[in-house]
């Protein structure tokens, strides 16, 4: 029985275009959320025409709880809640077939991106593997590639799709649900259309799983995070395998991607915390 790997983001879904929308009608986006979700799961039985498959789903935007998980069918887990061992990539292993990222959005920094962060953007700036600037979705697609899983299909803003075309490996099924004007403005299509094109290009991604190349980084890792301030480098710099070299830039040395996304979130959470206590 194949076995799929789906994580769930939520800032590229259809039609969101600030964090402050989530705040005032979060039911709304959890419904669209889902809504999408089940699209993508049509698109995989369509592509098999069969039913004998499993999916785990990971609930991977904030808090874990967004996915109306009563909505989903029979033949699916959902990994909910908050921290847990691998962050976004939570259960993923050697056993899966392949990756779908659905709702992704594009790396901190990038013009014209809707709500650009890269995991943490009360802390983090950003973020370097061996010298290159990575957003979450290749961070997670070299977690899948750490278990030879490929990534196949991703859905997000139009700044992911073209980061995805341009570095990870190619035959990947895409859909772009927005269109980035600024940070929190958009030109974006309707769910209708979105849930079309993400049934469709699911559909065809589990019939070219063998043509895509597993996408990896280079081991050991070199790693270089710039804080947003200089306190939470303060605190930061304390960890054992950790160097500071200016004020607000950290860096170390990993051996593979598990150990890397791990500090990753170890700094998230302390330079969050330094800043909620040194305020």
């Amino acid at each position: 029985m194949k076995k799929f790997y789906i994580s769930v983001d939520m800032e590229g879904i259809t039609g969101t275009v600030s964090w402050q929308e989530y705040e005032r009608d979060f039911f709304r986006f959890r419904k669209i959320i889902t809504e999408e979700v089940n699209a993508l799961l049509r698109g995989i039985e369509n592509g098999l025409n069969s039913k004998d498959y499993e999916v785990l789903i990971c609930d991977a935007h904030g808090s874990g709880l967004n996915i109306l998980f009563e909505e989903l069918p029979e033949n699916v887990l959902l990994v909910r809640g908050g921290i847990g061992d691998l962050g976004m990539m939570a259960g993923i292993d050697n056993t899966f077939s392949a990756a779908f990222f659905l709702g992704y959005h594009s790396e901190v920094g990038e013009e014209k991106s809707l709500m650009d962060h890269t995991y943490a953007s009360l802390t983090i700036y950003e973020i370097k593997i061996n010298g290159k600037k990575v957003n979450e979705a290749m961070i997670n697609a070299a977690i899948a590639g750490y278990f030879n899983v490929p990534l196949v299909f991703v859905s997000g803003d139009d700044k992911l799709i073209k980061n995805v075309e341009e570095n990870f490996p190619r035959g990947i099924e895409t859909v772009i649900t927005k269109y980035g004007i600024s940070r929190f403005s958009a030109i974006t299509k309707t769910l209708k259309r979105t849930l079309k094109e993400i049934e469709e290009k699911a559909s065809s991604a589990v019939k070219k799983i063998k043509e895509i190349e597993v996408y990896k980084i280079k081991e050991p890792i070199y790693l270089e995070i710039s804080l947003n301030e200089t306190i939470q480098a303060d605190i930061i710099s304390f960890l054992p395998n950790v160097k500071r070299i200016s004020g607000r830039i950290i860096t170390a040395e990993m051996k593979d991607i598990i150990e890397t996304q791990k500090l990753i979130r170890l700094i998230a959470l302390l330079g969050r915390a330094a800043k909620e206590f040194f305020r």
